[in-house]
């Protein structure tokens, strides 16, 4: 009989565990929007890389996603809220680690971050793919909207231009 009590208590447990990570996995405080778009460098899509959505109105999220043949695509639950945002994007090819399998999204990490932790040395700075205007210093910006589409085009030029700092 005793035995059977604190089976039933442990089962109690395990239900009522279960039923909160339940919840929290399906519960988002925020009603985030998707983000879908694509990249291009002077005319041609990007290879691989990373594009980040940095908040610029104290908005409560901020989000990334992989960069795979010019295009990115972040799902609703990694998504963010509306309002304006500042974006980054980083080539893969400048980073420490390469891009994870298609269609994955990558946990967030700043673009100051990922900028500071690449693998291009002085003797090849000259070969950075993505100028600073476009990451660290980025100039590109993204107003995220309820109700519409949040597909971005991000037509990027590795040239220097007028105004412009690399």
């Amino acid at each position: 009989m005793k035995y059977v009590k604190y089976l039933v208590v442990l089962m109690a447990a395990l239900a009522v565990t279960s039923g909160v990570r339940w919840y929290r996995s399906t519960w988002d405080p925020y009603p985030r929007l998707p983000l879908t778009g694509t990249v291009t460098l002077d005319g041609v899509p990007m290879a691989d890389g990373y594009v980040f959505f940095e908040p610029k109105e104290n908005q409560p999220t901020h989000s990334g996603g992989l960069v795979r043949g010019g295009k990115f695509d972040v799902p609703r639950a990694e998504g963010v809220v509306p309002g304006l945002y500042s974006v980054a994007i980083i080539a893969a090819s400048d980073l420490m680690a390469p891009p994870n399998s298609p269609g994955t999204v990558m946990s967030p990490i700043s673009p100051t971050t990922a900028i500071e932790t690449s693998t291009v040395s002085t003797a090849d700075a000259e070969r950075v793919v993505i100028p600073l205007r476009y990451n660290k210093e980025t100039v590109l910006r993204a107003q995220v909207k309820a109700g519409l589409p949040n597909h971005f085009q991000f037509e990027l030029l590795s040239d220097s231009e007028p105004g412009l700092r690399n």
